[in-house]
C-alpha cells in the first residue's frame, strides 16, 4: 500500500471525493469457530483505492478522516455497505453470519449514532443480531457520555464488542459495567502465545476471565497452526487471522467458504478432543454455578463420608461460614475436632453416626463464635448403602436468649424457675417470631405465645385446651408422641419437626427444641417447646438438591444424575444379564437456528426437543441434557439391541415434524450415536465415550441418522 500524505486541506478535498467517487471499498476477514470450524462472521474492513496513489492503507488515511470530520459520512458509509453485503449473502442462500464493523471515537460520541444505526438496519433489511458494533478501550474514557448510547444500541440488539482488549485503560472496569457481548484479543498477545509464557498466560487469563463473565472471547493474528491449537486448547471461542485468510473481496470470500471450513478439522485438534475439552469446561462451569447459588444463601451447607473411621469434611460453603470467621476451605478434608473445639467435636460425633448409620433427618444445634445455628443431616444412599451425608444449617442466633433459658435451668427446679421468669418469658414471646409453647402429658396446650397468630394465623387463645394432634399433620402424630416419651424417659430435651396447620388449611413444616420440664420431686410436668417455620429451609433444601441433579432451563437430569443412573444400571445388569444402550444425540444446526431467531427461540427449541424425546421413551429410560444442544439416553435393561434401534427410529421420525416456536415455523433434525454394553465399553464413561464417537460419525454421514458404534 502507498503512503499518501497531503496536507489537512487536501486530505479533506480527496476524502470527500473518494466517498463521491466510489472510491473506498470493503474487504471481509472470516471469523471460524474454534468449537465446530464453522464460518461464524466476518469483520469489515475498509480500503481507498485511490485512481493515483492506488491502494492506500486505512492507517494513513482513517487519521486524516477523524482530524478533517471526513469519518463520520465515511463510517456511516462502512456500516451501510456492511449491512447490506450481509443481508445479500443471507439472500444468497449462505448461512446467517455476523458482520463486524469497526466505531470510531467521533461516531460513538455523535448524539444519534442508535439512530443511524437503525435506520441502516432498515434500508438494507438486516436483523439487528447479525449487525457486531466493535469498540476500543480507549473509546469508552468518558463513560457517561458512551455508556447510554451503547445501552440504546443493546436494546435495538446489536451486538457490542470490545477490541484489542489489553491495551488500553480500565479494561476490568469495561468488563464490568458496559454492555459487551465479546472480547478480542489483541494479536500483540496471540502473535507470541506459544513462545513466550508471560503472553500465553495472558492469553489463558483473558479466556477465563471472559467466560467467567460470559463473554466471548476472539482471537486476533492467528497465523500459525501452533497458534490454534493453543486457542483451542485453553477454549477460545473464534478466531480470525492468515493462517484462515486474509481479507478478501465479497465474491473471492464466497468462493473460499469450504476450503475455510476445512482448515480447523484438518490443521487443529481433533473433533473429539476439542469435544472432550468442552465437556469438561461445561461440567466446571455448573459445578461453579451450584457453588455460587450455595455461598448466596445465608446458612450453610456440608458433606461429610467415612474414611477408615474418621468423618471427613468433603464439601462446604454458605454464609454462616463466614459468620463463623471460617472459609470452606478450613473445613474441607478436615475433621471436626480439626476446626472446633474438642468438646462441640465430641458432642456432635453422635449425630454424625447417626445420620453415617442410615438415620434420616437428624437435627442438632450448635453454638459457635457467639452464633447459634440448627444442623439439619440427610444420608446420601447408593446401592443399598450410605455414600455421604448432606448438611444444612440455619442461624437461630436471635432465638438465643430464650432457648438459653431452656438449655440453663436445672430442669428438676425448672418449674420455679419457670414461675419466676414468667414475665420475662411473657416479653419475649410477645416480641418472637418464634412459637413458644407449654404442652402437658396428654398432649393438650397450657400457653401459646402471640406469635402463632403471625405465622399460623390462628390467635393463641385458639390453642389453649385444645388437644395439638388436631393441628399436627397425622403422619407426624405417632414419631412426636414417641419423641415426647422418651425425652420423659431420658429427662433429655431434643428436637422436634413436625407438620402444623395454619389458617388457610396449608400444612407449615416446623422445627422445635422441646424439653420436659419436672418438679421439684422429679414428677413430670408438662413439656416446654421453642419451634419456628422452616418450611422455606426445607423448600431450599429442595431446591439446592434439584439444582445439583438437574438442567436449570429443560429440568432433566444433568450430566451429574445421569451419571449416577448409568453407573447404576450397569450394576444391576450384572445381576440381569440384560443389555444397557447409551444414546447421544444432538440437534442438526442448533448454532444456526440460535443464532438466527434468538436465544429465547433456541432454549424454547431445546425444550420442544426434550418433550419429543420423552415421548419415545419408556418410563425406566432416562433422558439427560449433557449441555448446549446435546442430549444423552440411558436404556436400561433391554432384551436385544433391536429394541433400542427402534426407539432411535420413533426419534429421529418425530423430528421430521416441523417446529412452531411462537411466529417462527421452521425444520431441523437430529444425529444420533448409540452404543451398547458390554459390546462397547463395560464402564460408564466407556459407553459415553463410544456413544458420542457414534454421534460423530451420523453427523460425518450426512446428519438427521444414528449410527451405532463400530469400534
Amino acid at each position: 500500500m502507498n503512503v499518501y500524505k497531503p496536507n489537512k486541506d487536501k486530505w479533506k478535498e480527496e476524502l470527500h471525493l473518494a466517498l463521491e467517487r466510489d472510491e473506498f471499498c470493503l474487504l471481509y476477514q472470516p471469523k471460524l469457530n474454534l468449537k465446530t470450524g464453522k464460518l461464524c462472521g466476518v469483520e469489515a474492513l475498509i480500503r481507498w483505492e485511490h485512481p493515483e496513489q492506488g491502494i492506500i492503507s486505512p492507517l494513513d488515511f482513517i487519521p486524516a478522516a477523524e482530524e478533517t470530520g471526513m469519518i463520520l459520512p465515511i463510517g456511516e458509509w462502512v456500516l451501510r455497505t456492511a449491512c447490506m453485503q450481509n443481508k445479500a449473502w443471507q439472500e444468497q442462500g449462505l448461512s446467517s453470519m455476523i458482520v463486524a464493523v469497526n466505531l470510531s471515537a467521533p461516531q460513538l460520541y455523535q448524539g444519534d449514532l442508535a439512530e443511524k444505526v437503525q435506520s441502516v438496519l432498515d434500508e438494507s433489511g438486516l436483523a439487528p443480531e447479525y449487525l457486531e458494533l466493535e469498540i476500543t478501550e480507549s473509546m469508552t474514557m468518558d463513560v457517561h457520555s458512551v455508556l447510554p448510547v451503547l445501552h440504546q444500541l443493546k436494546r435495538m440488539g446489536v451486538r457490542i464488542s470490545m477490541d484489542d482488549f489489553g491495551t488500553g485503560f480500565s479494561s476490568l472496569y469495561h468488563l464490568k459495567e458496559f454492555p459487551i457481548d465479546s472480547i478480542k484479543i489483541d494479536r500483540s498477545f496471540v502473535r507470541n502465545c506459544t513462545t513466550d509464557s508471560k503472553d500465553a498466560t495472558i492469553v489463558k487469563t483473558i479466556i477465563a476471565m471472559a467466560h467467567q463473565l460470559r463473554l466471548e472471547v476472539i482471537a486476533e493474528g492467528v497465523e500459525f497452526k501452533d497458534h490454534l491449537v493453543f486457542l483451542q486448547q485453553n477454549l477460545c471461542d473464534e478466531a480470525q487471522g492468515y493462517l484462515f485468510s486474509k481479507p478478501v473481496s465479497p465474491e473471492e470470500f464466497v468462493n473460499i467458504i469450504p476450503k475455510l471450513e476445512g482448515i480447523i478439522p484438518n490443521e487443529g485438534i481433533s473433533p473429539e478432543t476439542s469435544r472432550e475439552s468442552w465437556l469438561q469446561w461445561g461440567v466446571e462451569k455448573t459445578q461453579q454455578d451450584l457453588q455460587e447459588a450455595v455461598r448466596k444463601q445465608q446458612g450453610m451447607i456440608f458433606k461429610f463420608t467415612k474414611k477408615n473411621g474418621r468423618f471427613i469434611h468433603g464439601f462446604s460453603d454458605g454464609e454462616l461460614i463466614y459468620r463463623m470467621q471460617y472459609t470452606p476451605q478450613q473445613l474441607i478434608g478436615k475433621e471436626l475436632n480439626e476446626f472446633l473445639p474438642q468438646e462441640e467435636a465430641d458432642r456432635k460425633m453422635p449425630y454424625y453416626e447417626r445420620a453415617w448409620n442410615g438415620e434420616e433427618n437428624v437435627v442438632y444445634e450448635s453454638n459457635v463464635q457467639g452464633l447459634r445455628y440448627v444442623t439439619s443431616l440427610r444420608p446420601v444412599i447408593r446401592g443399598g448403602k450410605v455414600v455421604e451425608v448432606i448438611g444444612c444449617s440455619v442461624d437461630i442466633t436471635e432465638r438465643k436468649e430464650a432457648a438459653s433459658l431452656l438449655d440453663n435451668s436445672d430442669r428438676r427446679n425448672s418449674e420455679e424457675a419457670l414461675r419466676q421468669s414468667e414475665a420475662r418469658y411473657r416479653l419475649i414471646a410477645e416480641n418472637m417470631t418464634d412459637l413458644l409453647c407449654i404442652i402437658d402429658w396428654d398432649g393438650y396446650f397450657k400457653y401459646a405465645s402471640p406469635s402463632h397468630v403471625t405465622v399460623l394465623g390462628f390467635p393463641a387463645v385458639a390453642y389453649e385446651g385444645k388437644y395439638a394432634g388436631d393441628f399436627m399433620h397425622r403422619d407426624d402424630r405417632k414419631k412426636v408422641r414417641e419423641q415426647l416419651d422418651e425425652m420423659v424417659a431420658t429427662q433429655k430435651g431434643t428436637v422436634l419437626k413436625f407438620r402444623f396447620k395454619n389458617i388457610r388449611g396449608d400444612w407449615i413444616w416446623l422445627e422445635g427444641k422441646a424439653n420436659p420440664i419436672f418438679d421439684e420431686n422429679g414428677v413430670f410436668n408438662h413439656f416446654l417447646v421453642v419451634s419456628r417455620d422452616i418450611t422455606e429451609r426445607l423448600d431450599l433444601e429442595k431446591k439446592l438438591t434439584y439444582m445439583a441433579y438437574h438442567d436449570t432451563l429443560t429440568g432433566l437430569p444433568n450430566r451429574r444424575l445421569f451419571k449416577e443412573k448409568l453407573d447404576q444400571a450397569l450394576e444391576e445388569t450384572k445381576q440381569t444379564k440384560k443389555k444397557v444402550a447409551v444414546m447421544y444425540l444432538d440437534l442438526d444446526n442448533f448454532k444456526y437456528i440460535n443464532d438466527t431467531f434468538g436465544h429465547d427461540v433456541g432454549d424454547e427449541l431445546l425444550n420442544q426437543f426434550a418433550q419429543r424425546v420423552k415421548e419415545c421413551l419408556r418410563d425406566e429410560d432416562v433422558l439427560s441434557r449433557q449441555g448446549g444442544d446435546e442430549f444423552t439416553i440411558l436404556l436400561p435393561a433391554i432384551e436385544e439391541e433391536q429394541d433400542a434401534i427402534r426407539i432411535a427410529e420413533n426419534i429421529r421420525a418425530s423430528f421430521q415434524r416441523a417446529w412452531n416456536i411462537g411466529r417462527n415455523l421452521f425444520k431441523t433434525t437430529s444425529s444420533i450415536g448409540i452404543a451398547f454394553y458390554p459390546a462397547h465399553g463395560k464402564k460408564g464413561y466407556e459407553l459415553m465415550r463410544s456413544a458420542d464417537t457414534a454421534l460423530y460419525q451420523a453427523k460425518k454421514d450426512g446428519k438427521n441418522i444414528y449410527r451405532s458404534y463400530l469400534g
